[in-house]
């Protein structure tokens, strides 16, 4: 008997909440690893992504000078680490939208509109944001920025649009299926 047999007795939406719970911790616990980083060896692991993908989109990259190339990634730092921050949060939004809506009293099936599930994910995902900001305040080279919790909490918000979006066309194409099995 497999060790996964007790799956087979939870019903579906335990399971969903116990897969949800699950890669919403295991994402924490990486967002948590990246950001107990020192911040010399989190510029070099950005910068290193950076180089990687310079080599491959900018022409003539490996052409530059190596003070050129380093002045060229220290120029998309910022931006890039940014974005990282953004979409970090995004996905965590995305997860933990998926736990919360298990719970009957933040789904809002009647409404189909889990908006409180979604006020929870994004309570969760932008308090996770401050806490790991305030841990940052204790690695080596790392601060914490009011303006990091910000675009956390902005990429949160976009993540839980997407979900909406997502769900939202997946109900209407399956209504659509249903009233055309209906009519037939």
């Amino acid at each position: 008997m497999s060790s996964f047999g007790f799956l087979r007795y939870i019903d579906r939406r335990t399971l969903k909440r116990l897969i949800f719970a699950v890669l919403s911790a295991a994402w924490c616990g990486l967002i948590f690893y990246l950001s107990s980083q020192p911040g010399d060896e989190s510029s070099r692991t950005s910068g290193g992504f950076i180089n990687f993908f310079c080599e491959l989109i900018v022409p003539d990259f490996s052409g530059f000078s190596g003070a050129g190339r380093a002045e060229f990634v220290e120029n998309l730092q910022f931006i890039v680490r940014k974005c990282a921050h953004f979409t970090a949060y995004l996905v965590l939004a995305v997860i933990s939208s998926q736990f919360f809506v298990t719970f009957k009293k933040l789904a809002n099936e009647g409404a189909r509109k889990p908006l409180k599930a979604y006020a929870a994910a994004w309570i969760f995902t932008t308090a996770y944001a401050a806490s790991d900001e305030f841990h940052q305040l204790f690695v080596a080279g790392r601060s914490a920025q009011v303006r990091d919790v910000l675009i956390d909490s902005c990429g949160a918000l976009c993540g839980l649009a997407l979900a909406w979006a997502v769900g939202a066309a997946a109900l209407h194409f399956s209504d659509k299926k249903r009233k055309e099995r209906e009519n037939d």
